[in-house]
């Protein structure tokens, strides 16, 4: 799935500590339920890496760029990776899809991803769009062994 607002979870454990205004919040990790976000590794990896946190990540985007780099085991920077990911954050994964529906499968789908003619893709979808494309071009340059058939 390509959901979940990257910049709330930023600030979620750090504004937990603050709303106890200095005082010792006993706060020692978090926790989510995996089930809920669907199958998305970017998303849980984030999370959980708040706990070694002391703070917010000061550049979202670069960070889930460097993730992808390491996930397909890149020495060399590319391009099309580096643009799909920065589309990505500034895209699906600023969003927060509904799982309302009754299948409690998050997706891309109706008109939540079309403009109001039914017709016109959203910026969103068009960004999520042109970063599979961008992922496409650069599948080539990466080794089989970090394929980018599983690009989460």
């Amino acid at each position: 799935a390509i959901k979940g607002r990257l910049s709330h979870i930023n600030q979620i454990p750090f504004a937990a500590q603050k709303s106890a205004g200095g005082v010792d919040t006993n706060v020692w990790g978090t926790g989510f339920t995996p089930e809920g976000i669907d199958q998305n590794p970017v998303y849980y990896e984030f999370m959980m890496g708040m706990n070694w946190r002391t703070g917010p990540e000061p550049n979202i985007t670069q960070h889930v760029i460097d993730r992808s780099f390491r996930r397909y085991g890149l020495v060399e920077y590319n391009d099309d990776v580096a643009q799909s990911w920065a589309l990505l954050v500034a895209s699906g994964y600023n969003q927060d899809l509904s799982v309302q529906d009754g299948t409690a499968i998050p997706k891309l789908s109706g008109n939540s991803q079309f403009e109001s003619d039914r017709r016109t893709p959203t910026p969103t979808l068009c960004s999520i769009f042109e970063a599979w494309s961008r992922l496409l071009q650069a599948a080539p340059s990466v080794s089989s062994a970090n394929s980018l058939s599983s690009a989460a």
